[in-house]
């Protein structure tokens, strides 16, 4: 350190030359004290910069980690009081329209201001920034004209955190923030305004799983209270109308009433095994046992079920299956009901004189099903939707077919349960025809 005539200090870099006469002599020494004190201070500004910029780096790495908005609100004050130096430092969350305190640090009780909560719509600093989305700063608090009592601060900064509050600083001198400082304090600021987004969206997430467990619990409880409470007196209502029927006359009335009754009871049981079957592939509540199934057998066994309710329809149904087992890793239960929806609905769609086929065959890796009708077909731009719930291929109260719209529904997440897959070719007025596919098992599954 040099000192200047009027007693000040500097920071100088001394340099001398030394005179000399013609014979080496010294005559005398010339030197010079140049002033870098401007130098040395911006050097040593540089390295603070670059300590805050160290510092920031850290700090976001450990927001990134936060798991509630009050650690998000702790490494933020920490981060301002540590590296900053700021006598005050603090977080307000909004909160049903008001800036509530959540974190707040002090040098001293005295210099607390008084803390409370404020609304966002008032004239405070922080409901400034939070309302503009910009830093406000206030050089002198003393003159800002609002009910707010600073305490001991004199000077006052506010950076909002997007939508979820505001970051404030305080300081005990009517000095001027420091710009590079306040943009530092802004980058965190924001940064932690990203992760609280995030936690939000997390929040609302476990928020709408926790409410999907509940309304699946809900829906669980309601299958099974309909299972019971419905199928069972609408087994005894078919059974009774069986029964009436067989005792009376069949040209009576009462017997005609009888075979309505029993007619619209297998309807509506038959909605509500659709219903269920479907509530429970979609909730994968139907337990599938997949293993090696003879689907060649299963098919031939619905031709058989079908053959009687073809032929009073004047439908040649015929059953193309090979003798030897075909084997496919499927499920019986889940098999039966693929099989029994596709040729139910080809009988259904197919008209007298019409023919319908129920095929198995290999295809390399697969098991291939196929069940063709020469009935009504479809329009090619309605397979996109066929296999959506309550869809058909007639709707509205002029639909020329009864049924639920939810017999392929099932079919297809039956299908894909079993690892499957299903497809349709159809041409309005021609036919359609549907083909799954299934996956076979092991050689050392079945030993063949």
């Amino acid at each position: 350190m040099f000192e200047r005539k009027d007693g000040s200090t500097f920071t100088g870099l001394a340099s001398a030359t030394t005179v000399r006469d013609e014979d080496g002599e010294v005559l005398y020494y010339d030197g010079a004290i140049t002033d870098i004190t401007e130098q040395k201070e911006q050097a040593r500004t540089l390295r603070d910069r670059q300590q805050k910029l160290e510092s920031l780096y850290t700090a976001t790495r450990h927001l990134l980690k936060a798991e509630t908005p009050d650690a998000v609100a702790t490494r933020i004050q920490e981060v301002l009081q540590d590296v900053f130096d700021y006598p005050l430092a603090g977080v307000d969350f909004v909160e049903d329209g008001r800036l509530v305190p959540v974190e707040g640090a002090i040098a001293s009780p005295r210099q607390m201001p008084t803390i409370q909560s404020l609304s966002v719509e008032g004239d405070s600093i922080g409901a400034r920034a939070y309302r503009s989305g910009e830093t406000v700063v206030v050089q002198n608090v003393e003159a800002f004209d609002n009910d707010v009592a600073y305490g001991g601060l004199r000077s006052v900064a506010c950076a909002p955190m997007g939508t979820h509050g505001v970051v404030f600083m305080g300081q005990m001198s009517n000095d001027a923030f420091d710009a590079f400082n306040l943009r530092l304090v802004e980058v965190l600021v924001n940064y932690a305004a990203v992760v609280l987004d995030r936690l939000g969206r997390e929040q609302k997430l476990l928020e709408a799983k926790e409410t999907a467990e509940q309304v699946n619990e809900m829906k669980s409880a309601f299958l099974a209270n309909m299972s019971h409470e419905i199928r069972t007196p609408l087994t005894s209502i078919i059974g009774f109308a069986e029964a009436i029927g067989d005792e009376v006359s069949g040209g009576d009335t009462v017997s005609r009433f009888a075979g309505l009754i029993e007619k619209g009871g297998r309807r509506l049981l038959e909605t509500l095994d659709a219903v269920l079957n479907l509530s429970k592939l979609e909730a994968e509540e139907m337990e599938l046992a997949l293993a090696p199934l003879n689907v060649a057998e299963q098919a031939a066994d619905t031709g058989a079920l079908f053959e009687q309710q073809a032929e009073k329809a004047g439908i040649d149904l015929r059953v193309d299956v090979p003798s030897a087992p075909l084997w496919a890793r499927a499920d019986e239960g889940a098999l039966r009901i693929v099989l029994r929806n596709l040729v139910s609905n080809a009988v259904k769609y197919t008209g007298d004189g019409g023919r319908v086929w129920i095929r198995a065959r290999r295809a390399e890796d697969q098991a291939v099903l196929e069940v063709e009708d020469t009935g009504q077909g479809m329009d090619p731009a309605a397979v996109s939707t066929l296999f959506e719930a309550f869809k058909q291929a007639s709707e509205g109260k002029g639909r020329e077919y009864e049924g639920t719209g939810l017999g392929l529904a099932v079919t297809k997440q039956a299908v894909e349960q079993m690892e499957g897959t299903i497809d349709v070719d159809t041409e309005k007025g021609v036919g359609s025809r549907f083909v799954v596919r299934l996956p076979r098992p092991a050689p050392d599954e079945t030993g063949v």
